[in-house]
Formats: structure tokens, sequence, C-alpha cells
């Protein structure tokens, strides 16, 4: 029987709190069918992940896209910004701080009688889904908000896994201790019917980490969770790439995440370091995906997308410009440290140091004449959409191998973008990271990324590396609680506990 809604989005300011997988998600999608035929509500969500499992369920559920607007929150304080000022106050957006200087200055705007005005004409209420990971900062931004309309947040503490450095994320029991609490949601609709042997066993993995009590991570196959042990070896040894491309292959479904965990790694020489990132899982996909089936996830405003397009663009102008640079030298370095195209096989078609294409044979004869040509096209008009045909064209040589496709497809796209608009590289990129905050960014298939990555997401296969190197409950909770069908975990100890 469907739960009624009625008193939650009644209630000027509610609080409803549910264990991953039993069903916020979906609480969201009912409020909204059971409100007033006319009404329309502001939804706020942190990741463009999350506005793509939003709207995939509203889809499901036959919510009419009248009854909303769905935005991340970052994306909501940014267009409210630039709706009344512009960016003459925001810095520029590959600026870390920009969306902190943006949701600052909209909680200044909010709090005008104007614009709650607005706020009030337009929305019957905002329901704010996993509002643990909002910063405080956020957090007074939203809370102005109920000065003109109803507040509903959606959450869970363990799943606050987002930081903002000294600043720290919300506290559900004291910053919302004046809400009206709701506990509606008990069961793990993520699992039902068939795996609830698998939801029932991460739930009792979260209580027990709830204690801090040590976790026996034990195989289980009727429980449907998989442990493997790693084997006496190090990264670098053939054996340990078999293990995991065995591993891999046993449990190997359409719908499949592998998670890596970041954590602090002390070197031989007493230096910390980070690991888990880009280049990390770059390395773990090197050993288990040679087919190119998996994608690699990443931050929707990473640093490298923005550091591509400034980078493209300064070459053409350079080019445009005449200056004296080597140009195939120089978009051959632009390929190599820009967009993740390893440099053995690009040096089988440019010959770096002498600046020239390299002339090959047989069947590779006309695949270098072509190449020629489209270089010869862009050296005597350099352009974007010259400049999009020789990069479009390298792609599909054969020995190029691209450690992050994604993001060269995404540069390609941006490009072309550039091209119809009739703008910078750079600022095609900016509008096409603001388009995929308010739109959402689908994630299927296979993927590698870490738990801020695919926090909110659901995938059948789940595989964990490392997962003794959590270094914090919450993550580890996160990334346990994707699986759907099977969780996969590859531990170096039988045993993990975390400390308070």
């Amino acid at each position: 029987m469907a739960i009624d809604w009625t008193d939650f989005v009644n209630s000027d300011q509610s609080f409803l709190e549910a264990y991953a997988g039993h069903g916020k998600t979906t609480a969201i999608a009912d409020c909204l069918l059971q409100s007033a035929p006319n009404s329309h509500y502001l939804i706020l969500t942190h990741t463009h992940a999350g506005i793509a499992s939003l709207l995939k369920k509203f889809k499901t559920k036959n919510v009419p896209s009248t009854k909303y607007q769905l935005e991340t929150i970052d994306g909501f304080a940014q267009r409210i910004v630039l709706s009344q000022q512009g960016s003459i106050n925001l810095p520029s957006q590959e600026d870390k701080k920009y969306f902190k200087i943006a949701v600052k200055i909209c909680a200044e705007l909010l709090d005008s009688k104007r614009i709650q005005y607005v706020m009030g004409i337009s929305y019957d209420g905002v329901f704010v889904d996993e509002y643990q990971d909002c910063s405080p900062q956020q957090h007074q931004m939203i809370l102005t908000l109920t000065k003109a309309i109803p507040l509903h947040c959606l959450g869970d503490y363990m799943q606050g896994i987002f930081s903002f450095g000294d600043e720290g994320i919300v506290d559900l029991k004291k910053d919302l201790f004046f809400f009206q609490k709701f506990n509606s949601l008990t069961y793990p609709w993520r699992w039902h019917p068939d795996y609830l042997p698998l939801g029932n066993k991460i739930k009792e993995m979260r209580e027990e980490l709830e204690k801090y009590s040590r976790i026996s991570l034990a195989h289980n196959p009727n429980e449907r969770v998989y442990v493997y042990q790693y084997p006496n070896c190090t990264v670098y040894e053939p054996n340990y790439g078999k293990f995991l491309r065995d591993v891999v292959k046993a449990h190997s479904s359409k719908s499949m995440l592998i998670i890596c965990p970041s954590y602090y790694e002390v070197d031989k020489r007493g230096v910390s370091r980070l690991r888990g990132g880009l280049n990390d899982r770059i390395e773990l996909k090197s050993k288990i995906d040679f087919n190119n089936s998996y994608i690699l996830l990443d931050a929707l405003d990473a640093d490298f997308y923005y550091s591509a397009a400034n980078r493209l663009d300064t070459y053409i102008g350079d080019c445009i410009n005449n200056r004296r640079i080597n140009r195939i030298n120089h978009l051959f370095d632009i390929l190599a440290d820009k967009l993740f195209i390893q440099r053995t096989g690009l040096g089988k078609w440019i010959d770096r140091n002498k600046n020239t294409l390299k002339k090959r044979t047989g069947d590779n004869f006309k695949l270098y004449l072509k190449l020629s040509e489209s270089f010869d096209i862009f050296e005597s008009s350099p352009n974007n959409e010259n400049l999009y045909t020789i990069l479009e064209y390298i792609i599909h040589l054969p020995e190029i191998k691209c450690s992050h496709l994604h993001c060269y497809y995404e540069v390609l796209r941006v490009i072309r973008c550039s091209v119809e608009e009739s703008t910078s590289i750079i600022d095609a990129m900016k509008q096409n990271k603001t388009r995929i905050r308010h739109m959402g960014r689908h994630i299927e298939g296979k993927c590698i990324g870490t738990t801020l990555l695919t926090k909110g997401l659901e995938f059948d296969t789940v595989i964990i590396c490392d997962a003794d190197k959590f270094e914090d409950k919450r993550h580890f909770y996160v990334a346990i609680s994707r699986a759907c069908k099977q969780l996969v975990i590859l531990t170096h100890y039988p045993q993990i506990c975390f400390n308070k």
C-alpha cells in the first residue's frame, strides 16, 4: 500500500530519514503525485547523477514534468545569481571557489522580499534530497528559502561523505532539530523481492558500522556477498592483474560498478600520498579492460576539462596569429598531456621530435594521406572546425589508445558546440557543464568510479577494491549499498574496523 505523504508535505519544515535503498527517491515522486493538480515544486540535489536518478524515477512513476523543476543545489544558486546580477560578482567558473561564492551570494539574494515573493509564486515548496551532504553554507541558503516556501528534506547521516574542508557538513540532528521528523521508510525496496538476503546483509553491516564494531568479510553466495583476499604480490606483478581479471570475469554483468576507495598511503620516503584518484583508476582499467568496455567516471567540474579547453584555445590562437610554434609537436603534447592519448601509439603517427607526421606504408598509407590532408587544411585555415576534424580522425586510427575516452569525446562535443555557437572552446565547455548540471548525466553500463562519484546510483553488481583501505565507515557503507544483485569485496584482510 502506498504511503500517504500528506503530513510530510503539509509541514512547513519536515525531514525524512531513511537507509540507502529504502525509497527516498520514490517518496519524492509519490509526494509530487499526491500533491494538488496545479502544484509546482523545486527539487534540489547535489550531483548530476542524482538528477538523472530522480528523472528516471519520475519517468517510471509517470510524474508530469509540470509538477517540478529539478536542479543541483549549486546549479540553482548559480541560476539565481546570474539572473539577478549576471557574472559580475562571480569568479571564473574554473575557480574552485566559484560555487561557494555563488551559494553565498544566492543566500543574500533570497533574503530579499522581492526574491521571496518570486519564490512564493513560483513554487509550492522545495524538496532537498541527500540533505546530509549539504555544507553549512548550503544549509543556510536553503533555510532562507523557508521564508517563502515550505522545506522538505530527505537524507541519511550514514551517507554523508562530502567534504568541505574546515566547514564540515551539516549535522542532521543539530541543524534540523526544529524540523518535524518522519521515519516512514523501513523496507529495503532496492532488493525486493529476489535479493532481500543481500539487502538484509547490507543492513546488518550498517548496524555494525554504526557501533564501530569489527566486521568480518565473509564469503556467502546465499547472501549474494562474495569476498576475495588479494594474492601475496604487488600491484605490478602479473598475478595481481590476473587475479583482478578473474574476479571481474566471474561476476561480470551489463550493469556493473567497480569502486576504488580514496585513502592516504605513505611511500618509502615517508611522504603521504592520496590514492584512488583518476590515475589510479586509469591504472586499474588498464589491468582489466582490454576491450575498452568500461567508463571511467569523473567529477563534473574536474580541472582537466577546463585545462584542455584553455590549452586548445591557446593553440588555435597561436596558429591564427602565426606565432612561432611547432604546430604538430604542440598538438602531440596536447593529445598526450590533456586528452589522455597514450604516447606510444601516438608516436606511430606523429614524430614529435621532428615536428612531422610519420609516413606509413601498407594498409596504413591511405590513413596517413587522410591525416596529412587534414593537417594541411588546418595549416591553411586554423580554426575550431578544422581542429575538430583532426581530433575526430586521430582517435579512430590503429594503435591509438586513450586512457579516458569519456573525456576525449566530451572535448570533441564541446569543440563542435563552439563551432555551431561561434564561441571559444572554454566558453563552450562552461556552457556544457552548466547544461549537465541542470539536466543531469545518466550513468549506466560498466563503470569505474569512487563513492563520491556514484552516491545515489545503483548497479546490479558492485566490486569494491581494497575494501580494508577505506578510512571512513560512511564511504564503506555508501560503497556496499550501491549493489542490487551481488556485492563483491576485494580485501587484504578478512576483517575491517573503523575508528571513531
